[in-house]
């Protein structure tokens, strides 16, 4: 009986600078991740910045992490990119850590009005 082979993914957090609020960010940013395969999440911050967590085989994550830090939504202009250490998971893990695939935030801003 051939043993079991375990499939490693890959979770990357990110946050994005530059000109990504209000050109549909998030929006360009769940299509791409869904293209590649990968699932997580994604919101603005009240800093005018994009950031979210990734996970998926590692060739998808790094193109993703390409796209982000020099392409991101068309009217987007990124100016650079931050990225943690990929932290290994199981696929388990990952569908406990992201049960809703790929998913945009809104978060409720501090002036308790504006939604990022």
């Amino acid at each position: 009986m051939a043993a079991s082979v375990r499939k490693v993914l890959y979770v990357v957090s990110y946050e994005v600078f530059g000109k990504v609020q209000h050109v549909y960010m998030r929006k360009y940013t769940k299509l791409q991740g869904e293209k590649l395969g990968l699932i997580g999440w994604v919101e603005n911050t009240a800093a005018g910045t994009v950031r979210g967590e990734v996970c998926g085989d590692e060739p998808a994550v790094e193109q993703f992490k390409a796209w982000a830090e020099t392409e991101g939504a068309p009217k987007a202009k990124p100016h650079h990119a931050e990225f943690s250490m990929a932290k290994e998971v199981d696929r388990a893990e990952a569908e406990k850590l992201f049960p809703k695939g790929f998913e945009v935030r809104r978060t409720l801003l501090s002036n308790g009005k504006q939604w990022a």
